[in-house]
């Protein structure tokens, strides 16, 4: 694999420095990188190009190289309120804190290639590249975005080789990215608020939605792809990044927007208004071994995915449910990208599913109780996210569907909890409820990111002239927190249960290197300092669910941890981990990633 290098003037070295705690290895970046990564396949590692000096930005080296902290704080027992007196639970308005939060939160324009100076030491078995993809131009022709989900898609590369990193990023060039660039305005309308200037009067009718191409990154099937759940992935050249075009998985996905009129002919002559999206989070299945389960083992290896769909729907609407019913597409891919089952999965009312869960018998999705009012979307007044609304008076349903329809042992169930709102789940497993493995006693634990109600997205937007002011404003105390829940799903009785190992708020949940088909004990994820209040993340935690026990580093007061660790393993019984990449506040915020190395990603 080659990579191409940018030529630039010298300035001083970028600095990365690599931190270990128990079983992670976390690289902590300062200067303005990375903040997250997560697994999804592997190629061979990069030869390096010549070494190239990059500015640091605005914050010296050694204002950033503030000192760690660390606590492990066993199950039954209360955390320190904040892990060390460098840190603060003051994110008001006018703390130098928020300040410092809300900075990070600018376009990071220039596209580069080099090589990070690099503090401890990188594990010498760590080879391949690490692919990351998040917004990176939040602003455009002097106009900021209304929120950061809106921000352009741009993919970072870490090539890691013989204890260095190379450092390269790309903007994701969609058709509507280049046409904004030649422009130099804000052409489209976004999902979360942006939308061109002129209000409802240049916007009336204007329901086209640009592909943000911002939300995660994966490699299956010797394709890098970039994925917006709305919409349908851009491919990639995974050696110089550049953009090779939307790709339809060779015609299995119609160019759209995730709508349906319900009449497969009708929607046939609708391309480019209705599409067949796919999530931003397809999960990578791993049999179990041919000697446990010889079934599953001939199965393979399979890249899990499915694409939401609204539908208008009278019985819906009849019934209280709102304008629309749900269709969500299921598709199971194997390891050469050709499909290897698909099915269609019809919901009541409007279903906002960003995640689900995939076990080995079970697709998993909450449905959280919300609905969507399209009419001020089509007068042009507002964008999709700012028009969500949450019932507090219905439950939260979970709907389980048997990954194989014919299978005759397994049914669909649906199970409720109190109403709540879940963006993320970490994992999902089954196991049996009675020893003698009752037939209908299944119970499936489901380890989930739970908030109280629903963030509206309404009130989290910007105006296009903000600098930093909105930001700064937010008050972190009325945005529901993030916690994290376990949750049982009872099959044979029907009832779903869920107990909270620790109140501090975590986000980007996951689960690390466990054994396919095992159950799972801890979960990883980024995390606030304060014990039990909602305040950005600064560290990355490990919960203990069954026992409550939790170990957490935080890498210094002034850094950001806003994303998801990534493991893998690379010897036998070994696991390293690259965490949540922790970000100075000169940063933007990134999301996802995916590595891949010379292994061919089998764990």
């Amino acid at each position: 694999m080659r990579m191409t290098a940018m030529q630039t003037t010298a300035a001083p070295s970028k600095a990365m420095r690599v931190v270990s705690i128990g079983r992670l290895v976390a690289p902590v970046v300062y200067g303005g990188l990375c903040l997250t990564a997560a697994c999804s396949g592997l190629c061979p590692a990069a030869p390096a190009p010549r070494p190239r000096p990059h500015r640091l930005g605005r914050w010296s080296t050694t204002a950033l190289h503030a000192r760690g902290a660390g606590i492990s704080t066993p199950g039954g027992v209360a955390a320190p309120t904040l892990p060390s007196n460098e840190y603060t639970a003051d994110f008001s308005p006018t703390s130098a804190s928020k300040r410092d939060w809300a900075s990070a939160y600018v376009s990071n324009l220039p596209e580069e290639d080099y090589a990070p100076e690099i503090e401890g030491v990188v594990p010498p078995e760590l080879k391949g590249t690490l692919f990351r993809n998040g917004p990176g131009r939040i602003e455009r022709g002097g106009e900021a975005y209304s929120h950061i989900f809106d921000g352009d898609g741009m993919v970072t590369a870490y090539t890691i080789d013989d204890g260095k990193i190379r450092v390269k990023n790309r903007y994701v060039r969609t058709d509507e990215y280049e046409k904004e660039e030649a422009a130099g305005t804000i052409l489209y309308r976004n999902t979360f608020g942006t939308q061109p200037k002129g209000g409802w009067t240049r916007n009336l009718f204007n329901v086209l939605q640009k592909n943000v191409a911002n939300t995660n990154i994966i490699y299956w099937g010797g394709r890098l792809l970039t994925l917006w759940e709305a919409a349908q992935p851009y491919r990639l050249d995974p050696s110089t990044l550049n953009t090779m075009g939307l790709d339809t998985l060779d015609g299995r996905l119609q160019p759209g927007m995730p709508f349906t009129t319900g009449i497969k002919a009708v929607d046939k002559l609708a391309v480019g208004v209705v599409g067949d999206p796919l999530t931003a989070h397809p999960k990578v299945d791993e049999p179990a071994s041919a000697d446990l389960d010889p079934l599953d083992a001939e199965r393979g290896r399979r890249l899990v995915s499915f694409g939401y769909r609204a539908k208008p729907d009278i019985g819906s609407l009849v019934s209280g449910k709102g304008v629309f019913a749900s269709e969500l597409t299921v598709y199971e891919f194997d390891e050469e990208f050709r499909t290897a089952a698909t099915q269609v999965v019809e919901i009541d009312g409007f279903a906002f599913v960003h995640d689900f869960v995939v076990t080995q018998h079970y697709l998993i999705w909450f449905q959280n109780p919300t609905d969507f009012e399209p009419a001020l979307y089509v007068a042009g007044e507002k964008n999709p996210a700012q028009l969500i609304t949450y019932d507090e008076h219905r439950p939260t349903k979970v709907h389980v569907v048997p990954r194989d329809p014919t299978d005759p042992t397994r049914t669909r169930r649906v199970l409720e909890l109190p109403p709540c709102f879940v963006f993320h789940h970490a994992r999902g497993f089954e196991e049996v409820a009675d020893p003698d493995g009752q037939p209908g006693r299944e119970i499936i634990t489901v380890d989930s990111v739970v908030l109280v109600r629903f963030p509206e997205f309404d009130t989290l937007t910007r105006p296009r002239d903000d600098d930093g002011s909105a930001l700064k404003a937010l008050n972190f105390s009325e945005v529901p927190i993030n916690q994290l829940r376990r949750i049982k799903l009872d099959l044979g009785t029907g009832v779903a249960s869920q107990t909270m190992p620790r109140p501090r708020s975590m986000e980007f949940p996951c689960c690390g290197n466990v054994r396919p088909r095992a159950p799972h004990r801890y979960v990883f994820g980024a995390c606030a300092a304060a014990a039990d209040t909602n305040n950005p993340f600064q560290g990355i935690v490990r919960v203990d669910c069954e026992t409550g026990e939790e170990v957490a580093h935080f890498p210094g007061p002034r850094m950001y941890t806003n994303g998801e660790s990534t493991y893998f393993a690379i010897v036998a019984a070994t696991v390293v981990t690259t965490c949540p990449f922790a970000h100075p506040p000169t940063n933007r915020l990134t999301r996802r990633a995916s590595l891949r190395g010379a292994t061919g990603g089998k764990r």
